[in-house]
């Protein structure tokens, strides 16, 4: 373990000597790229400050973009006029470029649009170090210097839980970024020696340049996936083909627990021609089956399947389970969050000379997975907060949306009950708003338990509306009846039911809550009656 450590740490480990041999070339490579950078991000923000004025989603941005576009255009005067002149002062200006491009992305997140979801910040954060050659000390600390900025920005300007929410992705890409950027500079470093060799060693490091440089735009890519702004489920299902077309595999998934001992396969992509399998695979057994895999992960982290057949001498079950499929070959590996693997995901079929780089790319790709599952979850809480009462835990009125909208099938049955609390301020003045909130919910508990939780919103105050579709007419009087009887005369209800929904939402809601006011009303009705009559009596 300890030798395993140790290795693991020199890979991100920069020869100081090294690196002041070859400093005077990256001086050079680092200026070459600083005037490609520079001028296509003149070139970009340019073109953006054009659409600007015709998208009004793009207009509080306008100003941002037409000051990058004079920034890209400074950097790359200075790297391609001052080339020569300025070659010494090669990493000030990198580091400049680099803090632009990451102030842009903080402030675009936090002070633009402190309401959405951060990406540029991710992206920049990520991408930006791997276009350069640095001290990674130096480009570390700049990391976290843009981080602490971008805390510091965002607790002032964004609401705490999406702000809770940003930090769950900008400190793991920031931190995975650190280590990311330390290992390519090593890569780099490497190739400028690789460089004075023989012309054999010199047709190898051009090969393995061009694979590290495939392996950049792989995590670049990933990265530009797991950022972007569409929403989560979309975006994972790009993820998988873009894996799965980048290996040449036949099919590129991911299965997710379903917490009670078996596992679903959520995603998948599959080559034009491959049969579909996400469908076959549901409630698929740990024990004595995925078991095996699940061991093989915490020893090896990783699973690679070179042929099929001999596999089967390893595991007889997981063999029946993948033959069927055609899968000769498979690369899989697990999926955590926390420290606790909550599934796993794979290709089928990557070709056999391909395993080796897969074998190298495998553990950025899960941490790229296991992170978009992590947003997934993160958006799902937010969607959900956003659209649940908290203190009932109903639906609220913004959940019921699509009803008012009409987004429904018009040709099946609707009920709408409409459901008010009796007396609600008199427990408040007498007892206490504690005791009106327990009123409330005890209210909610009843309504959700008769007519289901995912029907019931809470529109306000103590009032309630129970929406119902494709219900039949017995099933609902059973009901109606049965909340009734739970419910009393804490509570007043108006019902309606249409056999087709054809009348508006709005349209049937009111005719529940004239029925409601008016049993109201009788309530109160007799309610007076029965307090006159034990006056009487005294």
């Amino acid at each position: 373990m300890n030798s395993f450590f140790k290795n693991f740490i020199s890979a991100f480990q920069i020869d100081i000597n090294k690196y002041n041999k070859i400093k005077e070339k990256a001086c050079i490579e680092n200026m070459q790229s600083l005037s490609k950078f520079s001028f296509l991000t003149m070139l970009t923000f340019l073109c953006l400050f054009g659409v600007s004025f015709f998208l009004k989603s793009y207009e509080r941005s306008k100003v941002m973009f037409a000051v990058y576009a004079l920034v890209g255009m400074l950097f790359f005067l200075v790297s391609t006029l001052g080339e020569k002149k300025l070659e010494k002062y090669a990493f000030i200006l990198t580091y400049l470029f680099m803090a632009a491009l990451w102030l842009y992305g903080i402030i675009l997140g936090t002070i633009i649009y402190p309401e959405r979801m951060t990406v540029s910040f991710i992206v920049f954060l990520f991408v930006v170090p791997l276009l350069f050659v640095g001290r990674p000390i130096v480009i570390n600390c700049m990391t976290f210097a843009a981080i602490l900025i971008y805390i510091f920005i965002g607790y002032h300007t964004q609401e705490r839980s999406l702000l809770l929410i940003n930090l769950n992705s900008i400190i793991p890409f920031g931190v995975i970024g650190c280590f990311v950027s330390t290992y390519m500079m090593k890569i780099k470093i490497h190739q400028f020696f690789y460089k004075k060799q023989t012309h054999i060693l010199e047709r190898a490091d051009q090969q393995a340049s061009e694979r590290m440089r495939d392996y950049e735009q792989f995590i670049t890519e990933m990265i530009r996936f797991a950022s972007s702004e569409g929403e989560p489920d979309e975006v994972i299902n790009q993820l998988m083909k873009y894996i799965g077309e980048k290996l040449n595999s036949d099919r590129a998934y991911i299965f997710e627990d379903n917490l009670d001992g078996t596992f679903d396969n959520t995603y998948e992509w599959c080559k034009e021609g491959v049969s579909k399998e996400i469908d076959n695979l549901k409630n698929v057994p740990y024990e004595n089956m995925l078991e095996v895999w699940f061991e093989q992960y915490r020893r090896s982290h990783n699973i690679l399947i070179y042929d099929i057949e001999e596999y089967r001498k390893v595991s007889e079950p997981m063999y029946q389970l993948l033959k069927p499929q055609g899968i000769q070959t498979l690369v899989t590996g697990p999926i955590s969050i926390g420290g606790k693997m909550i599934g796993f995901y794979g290709v089928d079929n990557p070709p056999v000379e391909l395993m080796n780089n897969v074998s190298e790319l495998i553990e950025m790709m899960e941490f790229v997975v296991s992170m978009m599952i992590r947003l997934r979850d993160n958006a799902r809480t937010l969607k959900e907060s956003a659209t649940r009462d908290q203190l009932t835990d109903c639906k609220n009125r913004k959940a019921l949306n699509w009803a008012y909208d009409g987004k429904y099938n018009q040709d099946q049955a609707m009920a709408v009950v409409m459901c008010d609390l009796n007396g609600l301020k008199a427990v408040n003045d007498k007892q206490g708003h504690v005791a009106g909130d327990r009123f409330i919910c005890r209210t909610a508990e009843i309504l959700k338990d008769v007519f289901g939780k995912e029907n019931v919103y809470r529109m306000g105050g103590d009032e309630f509306v129970v929406v119902l579709l494709g219900e039949t007419r017995e099933a609902l009087n059973t009901k109606k009846e049965l909340a009734g009887i739970q419910i009393g005369n804490s509570a007043s209800l108006g019902y309606i039911y249409e056999e087709h929904a054809g009348n508006a939402f709005e349209e049937m809601l009111k005719t529940a809550d004239d029925e409601m006011y008016k049993n109201k009303k009788e309530h109160y009705e007799q309610q007076l009656k029965q307090n006159k009559g034990e006056t009487v009596k005294l």
